[in-house]
């Protein structure tokens, strides 16, 4: 680190000062500190003395920034479904410190459930599955440009149980054993079979059995299956003890649920029809109403004959033609009693995530490159085709080869591996770039194009013109609340820059201002780099750099 300080007169003497100490030996026109330490933070001046007498220079400030530290680890946790996920860094020093919170090595972005992932706090409220993960944070000082990686926070979330079979009403003769069985999934699962509202001493498994049924056994049974994220409870079921043969339909579900697929694919599922009973099902009508009527079909052929104790298969498929959730009711008619089945399908107008990607503001006849996480965010596979760079500015884009080609031919539903597309901008010219990444899709057979919007900002080389001026300066520099801007005694216009080139300031003034780091409509800017744009009359520009802390 060296300052420089320039004088004219006769038989000139220089002596340096820190504060209003002399520094031993710093009698030349520069001061050098090879080995800048923490301690060396302060204000220098140099004091010039000659025949006629002596004068001193500005104060000039040195700031020393360190690496930061690492002083408390995020910590590592198991939640349920729905909590919120916090996870928290401390530093030793937090001084022009920048956060980026990541997820399974992908860099994570505020918006909707997810805040803090530049800040030392991340917060993911709503948890799903898909938020399971290894979460890290990287902290860089922005000023001496190092960083620092946590250790990682492993992230398990348990989902509440959910089932996938309900038990099913029977009829049986008096003195038969009698079943009632529950199929369920989730972490833990516990199980209790009630009889009539009334929990039944000791019936605690999957499966509930009387060995011989008594007209006492007759009643309403369901069962609560329940973990540490939850209980859920079973449909009510109906033991019916009788000497008589009787016809009994019950539906192998309750509900079906299907997979959330993009508009225009088909999805299928199955439903089965059993009797129960101990007599002929005769099943007269099987209707479909609700909303969502339209985005369902079902097949079953109906009239139709079920045998005592056995069944017939249907299908059901769900077509969406519009974005959205839909919902629907299949009612089955019989001899044996009248069932329904609840049906819900989600839709969604695009398959692949993101809609858009922006680029860092470049020079022109310059370069930069970014990468763009392309994800599945349906619940089926998706087989990509092809990939290509389309629309007026597509020559100012370029895709770059690599591992990503082969990843891509197969994006997975709601992976955690999103393969990174990298993407070169270079342009010819200033102004705005607009492409769009082009993908050809099928899913479920089924063909369709999504596309990813692209933007870029080109600029101008720097000019020539853009000269130092030596009576300009800031300080303090870094800076916490406030700055001095000044530039002589000239009149001249003060713009406030981001790196990304957006305007967040502009004032007028004659040889200084005072500025209070807020933007025009008076909110603070955040801690960063900030290019300080002096407009001076006669033509000069003079760009400083500014750092803000907080």
């Amino acid at each position: 680190m060296t300052f420089t300080v320039t004088a004219t007169g006769s038989n000139l003497r220089y002596q340096w000062r820190k504060g209003n100490t002399d520094i031993s030996g710093a009698t030349a026109t520069s001061y050098t500190i090879t080995s800048v330490a923490l301690a060396d933070t302060g204000l220098y001046a140099c004091v010039v003395s000659g025949d006629c007498g002596s004068a001193t220079s500005n104060q000039a400030q040195l700031q020393v920034a360190i690496p930061p530290a690492i002083t408390s680890q995020p910590a590592s946790q198991t939640q349920c479904e729905s909590d919120t996920l916090v996870l928290s860094v401390g530093v030793s020093r937090a001084i022009a410190n920048a956060y980026l919170w990541k997820k399974n090595g992908t860099a994570l972005n505020d918006g909707g459930r997810i805040q803090g992932t530049r800040t030392a706090t991340l917060r993911i409220v709503a948890l799903t599955a898909a938020d399971a993960g290894d979460y890290t944070v990287e902290i860089t000082n922005t000023i001496c440009q190092s960083a620092v990686i946590s250790n990682v926070a492993h992230v398990i979330v348990n989902t509440k149980p959910t089932i996938t079979a309900e038990p099913q009403s029977q009829t049986v003769p008096r003195g038969n054993a009698v079943t009632l069985s529950v199929s369920a999934i989730g972490e833990g699962l516990r199980y209790q079979w009630y009889r009539n509202n009334q929990a039944i001493a000791g019936a605690t498994a999957s499966t509930f059995t009387i060995a011989s049924a008594t007209d006492s056994d007759a009643g309403t049974y369901y069962v609560e299956v329940s973990n540490s994220c939850g209980t859920v409870k079973s449909r009510q079921v109906t033991i019916t003890v009788t000497n008589q043969a009787t016809p009994v339909l019950e539906l192998s579900r309750s509900a079906v649920t299907f997979a959330r697929i993009r508009v225009g694919v088909r999805e299928d599922a199955s439903v089965v029809l059993y009797n129960r009973g101990t007599a002929p099902l005769q099943v007269t009508d099987a209707t479909l109403s609700g909303s969502g009527t339209p985005m369902f079909s079902a097949t079953l052929n109906v009239p139709v004959t079920i045998p005592q104790g056995d069944s017939l298969v249907g299908s059901i498929v769900f077509v969406p033609t519009s974005a959205g959730e839909f919902t629907a009711t299949l009612t089955v008619k019989s001899n044996g009693g009248e069932r329904s089945l609840q049906l819900v399908g989600k839709a969604l107008a695009r398959a692949i995530a993101p809609d858009a990607a922006q680029f860092d503001t470049t020079r022109v006849s310059e370069h930069s490159e970014r990468t763009i996480a392309i994800c599945n965010q349906t619940d089926v596979d998706i087989t990509v085709d092809s990939v290509s760079l389309d629309g007026d500015d597509a020559a100012a884009f370029q895709l770059i080869p690599g591992p990503w080609q082969s990843q891509i031919q197969t994006l997975r539903p709601q992976s955690n591996l999103c393969p990174d597309v990298p993407i070169r901008f270079q342009p010819t010219r200033a102004g705005t770039h607009r492409a769009q990444l082009t993908f050809h899709c099928r899913q479920r057979g089924v063909a369709f194009v999504d596309v990813v919007a692209i933007e870029a900002e080109a600029i101008e080389a720097t000019s020539v013109a853009e000269q130092i001026e030596p009576n300009t300066r800031l300080y303090p520099n870094p800076t916490s609340d406030a700055t001095t801007i000044v530039f002589g005694d000239q009149r001249g216009m003060v713009s406030i820059f981001d790196l990304s080139g957006r305007l967040l300031y502009q004032m007028q003034a004659h040889g200084s201002i005072h500025w209070q780091t807020a933007d025009d409509s008076g909110r603070p800017l955040p801690a960063g780099m900030y290019t300080v744009r002096i407009e001076l009359r006669g033509g000069t520009v003079v760009n400083l750099p500014l750092i803000i802390v907080r």
